[in-house]
């Protein structure tokens, strides 16, 4: 695993050791190896590299753009606009 692998998983997982096992099963039955950027995409959340660009493009554009910028991100990625608030919240 790659280095923060393990505290994504806990992190996403909430602290419950079912949703832990749940994320390690997903991703052992699509991936060898688990990369850090599979275990977001496995748990359909988005990654902190996501929230930065989101992050980025609300501070730096104008509203129209920003919106685009994260409403492309969520349909490309299948995002949750509930997990999208939170993280970047």
């Amino acid at each position: 695993m790659e280095e923060g692998t393990d505290k994504a998983i806990v992190s996403l997982s909430g602290g419950d050791m079912r949703k832990v096992l749940n994320i390690l099963e997903s991703c052992s039955l699509a991936y060898k190896t688990i990369p850090l950027k599979k275990i977001y995409d496995v748990t359909g959340r988005p990654s902190p590299d996501d929230i930065g660009v989101m992050f980025k493009s609300l501070t730096e554009q104008n509203f129209n753009t920003a919106c685009n910028t994260i409403l492309d991100m969520k349909a490309l990625k299948s995002l949750s606009l509930d997990d999208i608030i939170r993280d970047v919240h």
